[in-house]
């Protein structure tokens, strides 16, 4: 099970105390798998590494490492001189790059970049002739050879915002970088003693082509860290609401939950369950929420801390379970998830532009579902809408993925422990937080966030909002389940 938590200060309304979760299954104590790179509709593109669940590069282009292990870096694992075009195929030795990939816990493809600024036009796995295709020859240390197809390849090219991987060329040199991944699933790494890569090329722009190969590699292709261990780990979930450090529970077991929070929408489609389509307990009850079919809202419930507390603060942890059984399907368009706020009924939502005035918004979102035949198509990408005022040359309005270790991206049917942690930013000063774990595992930070420009923004209320779209209602009703949220002010993290 996993669970999402947005760190809060003091609320003093303690519900009864939690009964004991069972501890997490298995599979939420092992890192998400690195997803690998798609080449069809939603994949790679010049922005990112997966269009459709907006896993984005560091660096517009595409991201790398150099034979130094520098992010970026300029120098190859090696390189191919391309003088005009004949019969047979370039080679690069892809031996040391395998070697790295050995040591450093798996390969995720390879960049190949054009130096001296000569485009080279090279075949792919989609063009007409087989005997074009691109290959990776494999000698091992026993005297065996492999040839192995890419199973993906395609070119970024900044120019378009699309993938490009359905054509039958692809493009290196010119600020173009052709990618390739191959199946090595069921090679022994370490055995390999000779790679080599084989393209073939169409066309050449000029008398010649230096090709330079690159590992494929950056943030988004590293394994998600370690779990943290928090207050529910430590204390237990049925003897979190009794310690100090936390300031609100909500287990939806009780008749009267409604009561404890401030706003309850009533165009919220919402009700506390013990059974629904793909629903099995986290602890008893859940909150199941439906956006109906024809509609946009599923839930619209608030916690405001001034009401509640007296006061807003300035930096909370708020932490959810959120499970999406198989009816949660989104081709239309993506939406809204429980995060924090502050838009005051001013700014920061429906596209009322924030000033650092007038309000801010950091609820959490979800992907529009990956088109049939990617290998994300079922799965739930999730992140966070940064509303937050724009600063030429510093920040603007963004929706994020959480990328890290590609946590973000989740699969239906099981609970998942999310948590979500803001520190509003000194007045005058561009230092504040957002950050994002997933079943405990960090998945998103970004630091240096300007919210405001004047202190009387805070952190106004949690804002427990499920909403589809954007513009486009849901053609079908999508349900979800939503348990034991949780605010404080330390880490809370998911229960052992």
């Amino acid at each position: 099970m996993r669970c999402v938590a947005i760190r809060w200060t003091r609320l003093n309304a303690l519900l009864a105390a939690l009964a004991v979760l069972p501890n997490p299954v298995s599979a939420a104590d092992a890192p998400p798998p690195i997803l690998r790179m798609e080449d069809g509709p939603g994949g790679a593109t010049c922005d990112d590494y997966d269009a459709s669940m907006r896993l984005s590069w560091v660096r517009k282009g595409g991201d790398w490492v150099d034979a130094n292990g520098t992010l970026h870096g300029a120098k190859p694992f090696s390189t191919a001189q391309v003088m005009g075009i004949s019969n047979g195929p370039v080679e690069l030795d892809l031996t040391a790059l395998l070697k790295r990939a050995a040591d450093k816990g798996g390969f995720h493809g390879v960049l190949i970049s054009g130096v001296g600024g000569s485009e080279i036009v090279l075949a792919t796995r989609e063009n007409k002739n087989p005997a074009l295709h691109p290959r990776l020859v494999l000698k091992t240390v026993d005297g065996r050879e492999q040839r192995l197809s890419p199973r993906a390849d395609t070119y970024l090219n900044c120019t378009s915002n699309k993938s490009l991987g359905a054509q039958e060329a692809m493009r290196a040199g010119a600020g173009q970088y052709a990618v390739l991944d191959f199946d090595l699933g069921g090679v022994a790494l370490k055995n390999v003693q000779q790679a080599t890569l084989e393209l073939y090329p169409l066309n050449i722009y000029g008398r010649s082509a230096l090709l330079s190969a690159f590992a494929l590699d950056g943030p988004v292709l590293q394994p998600a860290p370690a779990p943290e261990s928090g207050l529910a780990a430590q204390l237990g979930e049925a003897r979190l609401a009794d310690n100090p450090a936390v300031l609100f529970t909500e287990t939806f077991e009780e008749a009267g939950w409604i009561k404890r929070w401030s706003i309850f929408g009533e165009q919220s489609k919402a009700e506390a369950v013990t059974s629904g389509p793909g629903f099995a307990p986290l602890q008893g009850k859940a909150l199941k929420v439906t956006v109906p079919a024809g509609g946009k809202l599923g839930l619209d419930l608030r916690y405001r801390f001034r009401e509640k507390l007296g006061k807003e603060p300035e930096e909370a942890y708020l932490r959810y379970y959120v499970r999406f059984p198989s009816e949660w399907k989104t081709p239309v368009d993506g939406g809204k998830l429980p995060g924090l706020s502050g838009t005051y009924g001013r700014a920061g939502w429906g596209g009322r532009t924030p000033d650092g005035y007038n309000g801010w918004n950091a609820r959490m979102l979800f992907r529009r579902q990956a088109p049939e035949g990617h290998s994300m198509h079922d799965k739930v990408g999730v992140g966070t809408e940064l509303s937050v005022p724009e600063v030429p040359g510093v920040q603007r309005e963004g929706h994020f993925t959480w990328a890290g270790g590609h946590a973000g991206v989740l699969d239906k049917n099981r609970w998942y422990c999310i948590e979500q942690y803001v520190k509003m930013n000194t007045v005058g000063q561009a230092d504040g937080i957002v950050r994002g774990w997933v079943d405990g595992r960090l998945a998103f930070e970004r630091t240096g966030v300007i919210f405001r420009h004047t202190d009387k923004l805070k952190i106004e209320e949690v804002w427990m909002n499920v909403y589809h779209g954007g513009g486009q209602p849901t053609p079908r009703d999508i349900p979800m389940y939503i348990d034991s949220v949780v605010a404080a002010t330390r880490y809370i993290g998911p229960a052992r």
